[in-house]
């Protein structure tokens, strides 16, 4: 009978420790302390918001939205927004995080290595609509081009180049925001000309050069490569200690490490 007791003791000590530590984890995300971001960066913000939940007293929950056009309002106190640049999101506070490279992906079989900024141009301006012109192939050209990143594309041809863009072409062209569909999408269709954000490339994927350039980190940094993206976080005046520590924690050596495996450092 004794030794019942005593099990049973120990029993309810475990349970009711057990409850508690599970309560202190929940009570440590504070509702409302979101960190928001879409697709294009996830990677990144994703494993800064982790590493931040695990090394700090503080905690933060990521939200992930399909698309940041939808904030075209003040931004919230309780959110920082995370993203590439978006002149839609206002805020009183912006820090540029770092820049991403835009890459230019084919089918491993193609037999092409470069594209300069006025095969571009003659692509957007509809002068170039078949792979002929690129690298001798007769085959319709596919332009597919991530979401997230399509107005930069078309940023860059009009900043390097004074010329129209063809809209009627420019329909034809594939949006969409998937990056895993694009990629099986470049996989089995050589006639497909792909636009990704540089952090989502795996190993697998056969970049182009830009004007002879290499899409990396050292290119980007150096500015020799030059369609590229900024990052930037925004966020308001009346955070929570929550929002402000992460803040901190992303500006800090720690935070900048992560960042750098994604993307070119705003320091380096």
């Amino acid at each position: 009978m004794k030794k019942f007791v005593i099990l049973l003791m120990v029993f309810c000590f475990l349970f009711l420790y057990g409850c508690k530590k599970n309560s202190d984890v929940n009570n440590k995300v504070t509702k409302g302390n979101y960190i928001v971001c879409d697709r294009s960066i996830y990677p990144l913000v994703n494993e800064l918001v982790e590493n931040y939940n695990v090394n700090t007293k503080e905690s933060v929950e990521l939200k992930l939205v399909d698309s940041l056009d939808n904030f075209k309002s003040k931004i919230k106190n309780e959110e920082i927004i995370i993203s590439y640049k978006n002149s839609k999101i206002t805020s009183k506070n912006k820090v540029e995080l770092g820049t991403d490279g835009i890459a230019m992906v084919v089918n491993k079989n193609k037999k092409i290595s470069n594209i300069n900024t006025d095969k571009l141009n003659d692509i957007y301006s509809g002068v170039i609509r078949r792979w002929t012109e690129l690298n001798g192939e007769s085959l319709n050209l596919d332009i597919v081009l991530y979401n997230g990143i399509y107005s930069f594309v078309e940023s860059y041809v009009k900043d390097k180049v004074d010329s129209k863009i063809d809209s009627n072409f420019k329909n034809e062209f594939v949006h969409l925001n998937d990056i895993e569909a694009i990629k099986k999408k470049v996989k089995n269709n050589e006639e497909t000309l792909a636009f990704i954000p540089m952090m989502h490339l795996g190993t697998e994927e056969k970049t182009l050069n830009l004007n002879g350039v290499m899409l990396n980190k050292n290119n980007i940094k150096n500015g020799l490569y030059e369609m590229v993206v900024p990052i930037y976080m925004y966020y308001g005046d009346e955070l929570s200690s929550s929002l402000n520590e992460f803040i901190i924690y992303v500006k800090s050596d720690n935070g900048k490490n992560i960042i750098k495996k994604y993307c070119v450092d705003k320091n380096s």
